[in-house]
């Protein structure tokens, strides 16, 4: 069962928070950009599973 982040976790280490950073925080630092090539695309997967009407799987980065 894969779970998907809602980009509210907390970054810890040691135990404790990290400064109050969120994965949120990450993700708008590394792909806000949506011009990016190596953004375009996933988002355009993104895109068109919400378009047609159905929840898209979670991405392996990996896969073939």
């Amino acid at each position: 069962m894969e779970i998907y982040l809602s980009g509210e976790e907390r970054l810890e280490g040691g135990g404790s928070a990290v400064n109050g950073v969120r994965i949120s925080d990450f993700w708008r630092w590394a792909f806000s950009d949506l011009r990016m090539n190596d953004v375009r695309g996933v988002f355009c997967e993104w895109m068109v599973a919400k378009l047609i009407g159905i929840e898209p799987p979670p991405r392996d980065s990996w896969d073939s």
